[in-house]
């Protein structure tokens, strides 16, 4: 602070009035000149105030260098104090880093209403990430119902990881987002995280895609053809996959008609999906096969020997075509009550195929054979000596004779105690002769 003392005439004395120079902060200084000429004494006061010095800045909180679990973190703040010219600006608090790991906060920005400017205040501490990564995923599927883990549409696979602790120390293994447009074999995705509070995972989904139905081939038979019932071709239907296979029972053939007329033979083929595809051949079937005839017999076997039946028989007939039967003869249901040696009975029926027939042939011998004794009479008496030689004559006019009747020999004697009589008037009484 200088000063400058002016005057017409010769200043007699001063007080005060010398250079002089504050270097030391004050809130309040005055310096007063005074100085004396002829013309009398006068004086000049000035006051000034000087504040060379920052605002000071005063940091709570975390301690510089220390490490904190999530949620024990002590509460950071900045206090702005200037004791001469007074706070202008605070201190504002600012943070870097986090929220996990090396953290800073910094209070800066301070100044006093003389323009100082208070140097940042800044402190470093860490908070120790105890909680590992979160793994979640979002599986859209179009609304799609798998089946055996098979999907059949377009599929979305978003992975979602979160570390709000730690994100600086996140590593990621797999986690691949996808985006499935087409077929896809079963597959496994995974995803496993890493971070400074430890280990996930791996999280995985296992799933396939199948949108294509089967791949098919359908041979044997010509569309619009016309065939004969006897020389149908046999189709062959065929069927693969190769996404997510075939389904149990696939590939299937069935027809829709029948067996004459218009015929439609269906290939059907399903995969294990549910996709499914259809190859239809249409044709004609013409008859050519003649009714099928078929004679039931009861008894349905001969009940005597040698091919011969001994009862009544009854004769019924079943006619089979795939075409409507035109015309029958001889098939309705006969009896035969009487014997004979041979009758042949036919069933003869015709349909669009042509004409058949069928005959049985059936001997009946209800009858027993003729037996006759021969030599002798029945009744008759004869001479000691005289007695004619029996015989036996077995007759079958059927089925013919299988064994003749035997003789059983007479006994030839007295029958009773009575006086003998002459030779010439004796007689021998024979017991009965008989041929079974």
């Amino acid at each position: 602070m200088t000063w400058s003392v002016i005057d017409e005439s010769t200043i007699i004395s001063s007080t005060g009035c010398n250079a002089t120079t504050v270097t030391a902060d004050t809130i309040g200084t005055t310096l007063t000149c005074e100085a004396t000429s002829e013309g009398g004494t006068s004086s000049q006061s000035v006051t000034f105030k000087r504040d060379a010095t920052p605002p000071t800045v005063l940091y709570f909180g975390p301690s510089d260098g220390s490490s904190y679990l999530p949620g024990t973190v002590p509460e950071a703040g900045c206090t702005t104090l200037d004791a001469l010219s007074g706070v202008a600006t605070n201190a504002t608090l600012s943070t870097s880093g986090g929220p996990s790991g090396s953290i800073t906060v910094t209070c800066s920005g301070a100044t006093d209403n003389a323009g100082n400017t208070a140097a940042a205040v800044s402190v470093t501490y860490n908070i120790v990430d105890t909680t590992a990564p979160s793994i979640t995923y979002i599986f859209d599927t179009n609304g799609t119902v798998p089946v055996n883990g098979w999907y059949g549409n377009n599929l979305t696979l978003t992975w979602v990881v979160t570390e709000p602790e730690s994100p600086d120390t996140l590593v990621l293994d797999g986690c691949e987002d996808q985006i499935i447009t087409g077929d896809l074999p079963i597959t496994t995705f995974s995803c496993s995280a890493t971070s400074a509070g430890g280990t996930a995972g791996p999280v995985t989904i296992t799933f396939g895609n199948d949108k294509t139905a089967p791949d098919m081939t359908f041979t044997g038979l010509t569309a619009d053809a016309i065939y004969p019932l006897s020389a149908v071709p046999v189709p062959v239907c065929e069927a693969t996959d190769a996404t997510s296979g075939m389904a149990d029972g696939f590939p299937t053939l069935t027809y829709d008609g029948g067996p004459l007329g218009t015929v439609v033979a269906i290939c059907s083929a399903k995969d294990v999906y549910g996709n499914t595809r259809q190859i239809g051949v249409h044709y004609t079937v013409i008859d050519d096969t003649a009714p099928v005839i078929t004679p039931t017999l009861d008894p349905a076997t001969p009940d005597a020997a040698n091919g011969w039946y001994s009862s009544d028989i009854t004769v019924s007939w079943t006619v089979e075509d795939e075409s409507p039967i035109s015309a029958s003869a001889g098939c309705d249901t006969t009896t035969l009550d009487t014997d004979t040696t041979g009758a042949t009975l036919t069933c003869e029926a015709t349909s669009a195929g042509g004409t058949s027939s069928q005959s049985v042939t059936i001997k009946r011998d209800a009858t027993a054979p003729v037996v006759s004794v021969t030599g002798v009479a029945d009744g008759a008496s004869y001479v000691a000596g005289s007695v004619p030689a029996a015989g036996c004559t077995t007759v079958d006019a059927t089925s013919g004779v299988a064994t003749d009747a035997t003789l059983l020999a007479p006994a030839v004697g007295r029958s009773d105690r009575s006086p003998r009589p002459a030779p010439e008037q004796r007689t021998t009484p024979v017991t009965p002769v008989a041929c079974p």
